[in-house]
């Protein structure tokens, strides 16, 4: 007699080992780059169509005020609220910002399913303590974790494992690998042009 084999559920992937240091930090690094360019590029974009707009009225350029301490600290802090923002959505809704893509990594919780967007925003707040002293606090962290886990991840409940061993179930479609990245840069540039438009005197 034969029987009929049912499909099992999947059960979660529960990771057993993180990724270390060095490949993290290069991802980071990737998305520093991404980060910087960006809002480097829709400055100067910006610049020229104010600089046209203001021709064309007949009135003088405006300068921005680049040397002002004041100025410079505003335009710093939302630069570091455009890159958590940045990085929570896209591990939130995709399980990794563009550098961890690059470099096949993604973040999943302790059960190996997908981080929420609470999580994910609490990792990378956390960033910028495991980041002091060039990440030496990030890297003796981890160091003494069995699943490489730093600060951020500790506190969210996070592990950042291989795509590769990431379960079918909570891997995101095409589409959405496509479209989360792009409206987090969105997001992180509006927020990080800001600033750039109120320096302008």
């Amino acid at each position: 007699m034969e029987y009929t084999s049912f499909p099992t559920l999947q059960e979660p992937a529960i990771p057993t080992e993180g990724i270390g240091f060095p490949l993290r930090a290069l991802a980071r690094i990737l998305d520093l780059i991404i980060h910087n360019l960006t809002v480097v590029g829709f400055s100067f974009i910006i610049g020229i169509i104010i600089g046209f707009a203001a021709t064309a009225v007949g009135s003088e350029v405006p300068e921005f005020a680049t040397e002002d301490t004041g100025a410079r600290l505003i335009s710093g802090l939302f630069g570091v609220i455009g890159f958590i923002l940045y990085s929570s959505i896209c591990e939130a809704y995709c399980g990794a910002t563009i550098g961890k893509m690059i470099l096949g990594l993604f973040v999943v919780d302790k059960k190996g399913e997908q981080i929420s967007f609470g999580a994910a925003l609490i990792r990378s707040m956390l960033f910028y303590i495991d980041q002091l002293i060039f990440g030496l606090i990030g890297y003796l962290i981890m160091k003494e974790s069995p699943l490489h886990q730093r600060l951020g991840d500790k506190a969210a409940g996070t592990v950042v494992i291989k795509r590769s061993e990431v379960r079918s179930s909570e891997t995101p479609s095409g589409c959405m690998m496509v479209i989360v990245p792009v409206v987090a840069v969105a997001f992180d540039v509006v927020i990080q042009i800001v600033p750039v438009l109120f320096m302008a005197s």
